[in-house]
C-alpha cells in the first residue's frame, strides 16, 4: 500500500461535482521530477502522487476518517494504494490479463484500489505485514474466475459508487504492543475515554470492516504478502497463529497467496494482447499510471457553447507572422483532437525555450 503522506485538508475535500518486515521485495527507485512520462510501448505513464480529483472521490465514497480507527482529518490521516503505485510493469501486464482487461487500462488511482489509514497503521500495512483478507463467499468467487474474464466486481458497474464489502483485519506478531483507539461514533469529534474503544492485541474485538475496496485489490496485496511469509515455515505459522480468531483462516489465506501466484505467473501473453498501444502522453494526466477505469466528468455546456481554443496571455503579445503561426498551429492542434492548452502539459520546454523558438522562424525570415 503506497501513500502521498499528506493530511487532509477541508480544501482538498471540497468537491464540485465532481523494513523489518514479514514479506519483501525490492523496491524501485523514486523517478525523478519530469521523467514519469514514458513514451516507449514497453513504459507506462507512472504518476507519483495522486490527483486530487481521485482524492475527493475516495472522500465523497468512504468519508475523510481512517478505515480502522474511524479518526476524521482532524487527525494526520492518509490516502493509502492497496496495489502499489511502484509495482512491476511486467507483473501488472500479467494481473490485467487474467482479469480481462485490454493492456494499459488498469488505473491504480482509482478510488477503488485507496483508502484512508492514520499513519501508524499505514506502516504497519506497508513494512510490518498488517493486511485485509475479504470473506470466503467472495474469495470462492474469483477461485472460479476463469482467465482473461470479466471480474465478478468492477469500477464500472452501476452500483460500484454504494457498494460495500466485508474484510478481516489479519496482524503480524510485532503488534503485539499496539493498541487500537476506535472511535465508536464515525462522525464524533470528542476527545474523551468514553468516545473511543480500546481494542488489544490481537484485535479479535474489532468489528468486521466495511469498505468500498475491491476485492481483487485487497486479495493481490493479500496474496503477495502471504505468499512471502510462506518462504518461511515458521514465520507463516506464527502469522496464522496470531489470526488464530478468524474462521477459515488457513483456507482463505492459502487461497489468497494462490490467486495471487495464477494472476502474475509467467506465461507468453497473446501477440494481439500485447500490440495494444500505452496511452497517449498528450492524455490528461488527472488519472495515475493506467487509463482511467472511472468515467469522466462530463462539460455542462453543450457542443456548441463550447467556443474556440483559449490561448494564453503570452501567445496572445505576438502579432503579424507569429501570430498567423500560431494560427496555424491552433487549427492542426484542433485536428489532433487537442487544444493549445493541452499541449503545454507535456511541453518540457523552459519558458525562454518557447518564447526563442516561436520568435526564431520571423527573425530568420527577416
Amino acid at each position: 500500500m503506497d501513500s502521498d503522506n499528506e493530511i487532509l485538508s477541508d480544501a482538498e475535500v471540497v468537491d464540485d461535482e465532481v523494513d523489518d518486515p514479514t514479506y519483501s521485495y525490492e523496491p524501485r527507485e523514486r523517478r525523478p521530477t519530469g521523467a514519469s512520462i514514458k513514451t516507449t510501448p514497453s513504459e507506462r505513464i507512472k504518476q507519483e502522487r495522486t490527483p486530487y480529483a481521485q482524492k475527493r472521490k475516495v472522500v465523497r465514497t468512504a468519508g475523510a476518517v481512517c478505515l480502522i480507527e474511524r479518526v476524521s482529518r482532524s487527525s494526520v490521516i492518509e490516502y493509502c494504494h492497496v496495489i502499489g503505485k511502484k509495482e512491476p510493469d511486467a507483473a501488472l501486464d500479467y494481473l490485467v490479463y487474467y482479469w480481462g482487461m485490454p493492456r494499459y487500462t488498469l488505473n491504480l488511482h482509482t478510488r477503488y484500489n485507496i483508502c484512508i489509514l492514520g499513519p501508524r497503521l499505514h506502516y504497519l500495512f506497508d513494512n510490518k505485514g498488517l493486511l485485509f483478507l475479504p470473506t470466503q463467499e467472495i474469495i470462492e468467487q474469483y477461485m472460479r474466475h476463469n482467465m482473461n474474464a470479466p471480474l465478478p466486481y468492477k469500477p464500472d458497474d452501476p452500483d460500484a459508487q454504494t457498494r460495500t464489502f466485508e474484510y478481516h483485519m489479519l496482524v503480524p506478531p510485532y503488534m503485539e504492543g499496539v493498541g487500537i483507539f476506535r472511535r465508536k461514533v464515525e462522525d464524533s469529534t470528542g476527545t474523551n475515554a468514553e468516545d473511543f474503544e480500546v481494542h488489544p492485541f490481537p484485535y479479535n474485538t474489532l468489528p468486521v470492516i466495511t469498505s468500498h475496496l475491491l476485492p481483487h485489490y485487497v486479495i493481490y496485496n493479500a496474496g503477495k504478502k502471504l505468499s512471502a511469509m510462506q518462504r518461511d515455515f515458521e514465520v507463516y505459522n506464527k502469522f496464522l497463529e496470531t489470526n488464530a480468531h478468524i474462521e477459515e483462516l488457513s483456507d482463505m489465506a492459502l487461497k489468497a497467496a494462490i490467486l495471487f501466484l495464477r494472476w502474475t505467473q509467467v506465461l507468453e501473453l497473446p501477440s494481439d494482447w500485447l500490440a495494444n498501444a500505452p496511452p497517449s502522453t498528450r492524455s490528461l494526466l488527472s488519472h495515475s499510471s493506467r487509463a482511467p477505469t472511472e468515467a469522466r466528468r462530463r462539460s455542462k455546456r453543450t457542443a456548441g457553447a463550447q467556443g474556440p481554443p483559449t490561448t494564453s496571455k503570452r501567445a496572445k503579445q505576438y502579432s503579424g507572422q507569429g501570430e498567423q503561426d500560431q494560427q496555424a498551429q491552433g487549427q492542426q492542434d484542433d485536428l489532433d483532437g487537442l487544444t493549445l492548452l493541452g499541449t503545454h502539459l507535456v511541453d518540457k520546454r523552459s519558458d525562454r525555450q518557447i518564447h526563442n523558438d516561436k520568435r526564431c522562424p520571423s527573425t530568420s525570415g527577416g
